[in-house]
Parts: structure tokens; sequence; C-alpha cells
């Protein structure tokens, strides 16, 4: 039982350290509601728009005013994938570079 605790700690370690990328690239969803409020409505938006599923959709990075969204289709074959640059004001994207 004292060797198990030790390894949790290091496991417990490794996997937030894994994840610390991903919630710093997401900070504002968590702490600012203004933003949260208007990513979630520049994403319906082009979900509706493209025609595509919201469960699709990764976010990149944020600001106050730009969200980087990257959208992967999951179907048979080779996933199409999409990269879209949203103004949080406008609601106006861009598309941008798969690979960044």
């Amino acid at each position: 039982m004292k060797r198990r605790l030790p390894l949790f700690g290091v496991v417990s370690i490794l996997i937030l350290l894994a994840l610390l990328p991903q919630l710093f690239a997401e900070r504002l969803l968590y702490l600012d509601p203004l933003t949260r409020g208007r990513v979630q409505e520049a994403l319906r938006r082009t979900a509706n728009e493209e025609g595509l599923l919201l469960s699709g959709f990764a976010i990149s990075s944020i600001t106050d005013d730009r969200l980087v969204v990257h959208h992967r289709a999951h179907a048979r074959g080779a996933d199409a994938r999409r990269c879209f640059t949203i103004d949080l004001s406008s609601f106006s994207r861009t598309p941008c570079d798969v690979s960044s």
C-alpha cells in the first residue's frame, strides 16, 4: 500500500502535464463567461452555415477577439480536415492552414 501512493502521485502529475497545453489554450473558456458565450455562438453558426457537426471541432487557440478551430469530419476512409479562424466580434471566418 505504501508503494502505491507515490506511484499514484507520479501518474497524476504526468497526466496533468499532458493536459496542461490544452487547458492553457482554452483558459478563456473557463475564466471569461462573455468569451465562452461568443465562442459557443461562433461554433454554432459555423457548424450551421458550413453543414458540419459540432462534435468535430477542436479549439486550437482563443484570444479575446479571435478563435482558431480545426474540424475533422469523421467518415469512412480518410477524414476531411478543415481549419477556421473566426472573428468573435463579427463571427466572420476565414480558412486557415490545416497543419497549424
